[in-house]
């Protein structure tokens, strides 16, 4: 199972939203000239599944979709809890990535590989995770909707959304939220756009706003959902954990984050922030 070569990791159990997430990854493969890696977990519910034969279906599958796009498609089938079996898998490889169709709040059908799974993945996940609930996606990648804050991890955000933005000629459309009326505070929020929009002009196309917000009436992630339907994105970067006294506080804690991933019909990249590779543990 191990490979030099990178590897996007896709999970599917031949749902819609599986096969979107798969037609959504060749450009990025190429991008990083990777191959795919087709992943099919078995759970516990599902043991009477026969493994030889939905080996030769996800097989078949990788095979079509290598062939039209020219791509290195592997098929790889694994028996055990879902979420864990996928980040298994992920981590035996080189992987830049996973992308995976997701059910949003709805939940995860069983022995599928979406919905409150998908949460798992990016809880645990050290690479980027894009998650797709929408089923209209269009081709290619215009605008990407980039949320800025006061964090030390948001620029972390920046020098991805500039390779994707120079991939795709897409437009970076950045968003801060401010919920303080203090002024030094907005200040310094002023500055860090400052400090991205400058990082970003000279890569790629640029743009940023500012809402003014009231707490306990508005909510971030809304505001994030509404701005990126008005601009009309095609994919939002998230950061999946912050830190917090030097740990790292779970997506599960950070219920924008969540609320984002499972109400947004735009994909979703969530990234983790480096400190997760020397986080302190308990």
């Amino acid at each position: 199972m191990i490979s030099s070569v990178p590897q996007i990791v896709i999970p599917i159990d031949f749902s819609e939203q599986s096969i979107i997430a798969l037609d959504q990854s060749y450009n990025l493969a190429k991008f990083n000239k990777a191959e795919l890696s087709l992943v099919y977990v078995i759970d516990d519910k599902h043991e009477s599944v026969d493994e030889a034969a939905m080996k030769a279906k996800l097989e078949e599958l990788a095979e079509t979709a290598g062939k039209k796009h020219n791509i290195k498609v592997n098929a790889i089938v694994i028996k055990g809890p879902v979420s864990d079996k996928i980040l298994e898998v992920a981590g035996s490889l080189k992987t830049k990535m996973i992308i995976m169709g997701t059910n949003g709040s709805k939940g995860l059908k069983e022995g599928g590989a979406a919905g409150s799974n998908s949460l798992k993945v990016v809880e645990k996940a050290n690479f980027p995770v894009v998650t797709i609930k929408g089923k209209s996606m269009r081709e290619g990648c215009k605008n990407i909707v980039l949320p800025i804050d006061l964090t030390k991890e948001s620029l972390q955000k920046v020098k991805k959304a500039i390779e994707l933005g120079k991939l795709y000629g897409a437009t970076i459309r950045m968003i801060s939220v401010s919920f303080s009326q203090d002024k030094s505070t907005l200040n310094r929020l002023i500055r860090k756009i400052e400090e991205a929009t400058f990082l970003i002009k000279s890569e790629v196309n640029c743009t940023s706003e500012i809402v003014n917000a009231v707490e306990g009436r508005d909510s971030l992630a809304q505001i994030v959902l509404d701005y990126s339907n008005k601009v009309q994105a095609d994919l939002i970067m998230i950061m999946t954990q912050q830190e917090e006294d030097l740990k790292l506080v779970p997506i599960a804690a950070t219920s924008d984050a969540h609320y984002i991933i499972s109400n947004s019909d735009v994909p979703v990249m969530s990234i983790v922030p480096s400190l997760k590779l020397h986080q302190v543990k308990d």
